[in-house]
């Protein structure tokens, strides 16, 4: 299981800039990775045993699938040896299957987005552009005049690159940062401006952690529930 990070990010910065800021990234109350660096549609693919399995017969190292006990009936039924001893004869078998587009499709639809995109599906892709795996999850949103703040949770680390990309993209915009793991092991605060970080302070997990929580307690206290499950105070 992924270890959590908690991360609290408050904005400081002209009112227009903070305003096109909400008007980009803020929809609908919540905070969204892909409003800043957006996942193509193509990657949403499952990974799963099945697409590793249709990879590799198809592209890869057959040899590794060459020996799956699933083979063997479909093996004595075309006369084939086995183990199997070519990658016609993986993919033979594995195309004998009722349910082989299972396998061969998204096996596919990989290799076209390697191509594409240097990653076959959403998890190669999001790790690199976003620096976590999956999008900002638990948001909390507080919106008061002139201060935005924004506390949400990934899985496994800090998403560095999509916010440092989210800086650079709003250089008149000085981001706060606070952010800790969820067994207190690290944490950080610094001041983010045009991608890099600045006022880097030394302190206590467990200090910076509480302050994250006091925000996030007071927002869920004060603020209106979205149906995703982010808050935006009123």
């Amino acid at each position: 299981m992924a270890d959590y990070v908690t991360s609290l990010i408050e904005l400081s910065g002209p009112t227009d800039a903070l305003t096109a800021f909400s008007t980009k990234h803020l929809v609908a109350g919540t905070f969204d990775f892909n409003t800043i660096d957006p996942m193509p549609s193509e990657l949403q693919i499952e990974s799963s045993s099945a697409v590793e399995t249709g990879y590799a017969a198809l592209y890869g190292d057959w040899r590794l699938e060459s020996a799956r006990w699933m083979f063997k009936a479909p093996a004595q039924e075309f006369g084939f040896p086995f183990p199997l001893e070519s990658r016609e004869q993986v993919i033979k078998c594995l195309q004998s299957f009722d349910c082989a587009d299972m396998y061969l499709l998204p096996a596919r639809a990989y290799y076209e987005n390697v191509a594409k995109y240097g990653h076959g599906d959403w998890c190669g892709w999001c790790s690199e552009h976003w620096g976590t795996k999956w999008n900002a999850d638990e948001v909390r949103v507080s919106q008061e005049h002139e201060r935005v703040a924004i506390s949400f949770v990934t899985a496994g680390t800090y998403p560095k690159p999509i916010l440092k990309t989210l800086s650079l993209s709003c250089p008149d915009i000085a981001f706060h940062v606070r952010y800790y793991d969820e067994h207190y092991r690290w944490a950080r605060d610094f001041v983010l401006v045009k991608g890099k970080e600045t006022q880097k302070q030394k302190r206590p997990a467990r200090e910076i952690a509480t302050e994250v929580e006091v925000f996030r307690t007071v927002v869920c206290r004060s603020g209106s529930v979205n149906p995703n499950g982010s808050t935006v105070s009123e």
